[in-house]
């Protein structure tokens, strides 16, 4: 996006309309879904893990052009399920917020797996799947 339209320039390298406002710089439009978002760190605690009961943190990215307002935050421990986080709050398109999405019980010289995916962006559908998962 940020591009500026030139009127003389309808299609793109692939046949695709150009947008009329706001366009893709370069040779192929890139459309942006409304409702994508995606975990991108874990924040907390750092590695390798206290041990003891520790906060856990995510970042998470607004990929879509819609604000997020309220997304869930799933996430495991070696393949066990932990409670889902709902967020709620303002993230603007292209930019991160963290999230302390519960805590954890970690023990001493024990090796751990944490998934994290994010679900439910405004509660629709997220457009892209493939970014949603740390």
């Amino acid at each position: 996006m940020d591009g500026k339209p030139l009127t003389y320039v309808t299609t793109d390298i692939d046949n695709d309309a150009r947008g009329s406002v706001n366009t893709t710089i370069g040779a192929d439009e890139i459309v942006i879904s409304s409702l994508d978002i995606g975990i991108t760190a874990l924040t907390a605690p750092a590695k390798p893990f206290a041990a003891g009961n520790q906060n856990v943190t995510v970042t998470f990215k607004n990929y879509g052009s819609s604000n997020i307002t309220a997304a869930d935050i799933n996430w495991s421990v070696n393949g066990v399920l932990q409670p889902a986080f709902t967020f709620t709050g303002s993230v603007a398109f292209n930019t991160t917020t963290n999230a302390t999405i519960g805590t954890y019980n970690f023990l001493v010289d024990s090796a751990y797996t944490l998934n994290f995916w994010t679900s439910n962006p405004n509660g629709g559908a997220d457009a892209v799947a493939g970014n949603d998962s740390l």
